[in-house]
């Protein structure tokens, strides 16, 4: 009970799990589900290739999500949209995610579109900040 309860809190509340299409971790997802009053929840996950990192925050109606892919890792990160149906996302404080469409040219960032009630960026390794509004 206490493994499917980890399971859980990683692959859901974190969002941390592998690609489907890639298991391993080499690459992964980051799909965190934001679920009532929860204000906050903060993972790690130690990988053969390295650390996969997942905090977000909510705080009001704005969410911070913060993940680390490690080296010569990919991910796909999708950022809770807390249900707007026009979110404003950023990424280390550039709009990356405005109109209902990605703009290009981000550092590290190669896609973006909406996914249910979230948008999902194609990210390679590195720290990000998401933010969304």
């Amino acid at each position: 009970l206490v493994g499917d309860l980890m399971t859980w809190f990683y692959e859901y509340l974190a969002g941390i799990r592998p690609a489907p299409e890639a298991p391993g971790f080499q690459s992964a997802m980051v799909k965190p589900y934001v679920l009532g009053d929860l204000t906050h929840v903060n993972a790690t996950l130690d990988t053969q290739y390295g650390r996969i990192a997942s905090h977000w925050r909510k705080t009001g109606e704005e969410l911070t999500l913060d993940v680390t892919v490690p080296p010569n890792c990919q991910a796909v990160i999708a950022v809770p949209t807390l249900g707007k149906a026009n979110p404003v996302i950023t990424e280390g404080g550039r709009t990356i995610w405005q109109n209902n469409r990605f703009n290009e040219g981000h550092p590290g960032i190669s896609a973006g579109r909406p996914d249910g009630d979230w948008i999902a960026f194609t990210v390679g390794s590195g720290a990000y900040r998401f933010v969304c509004r």
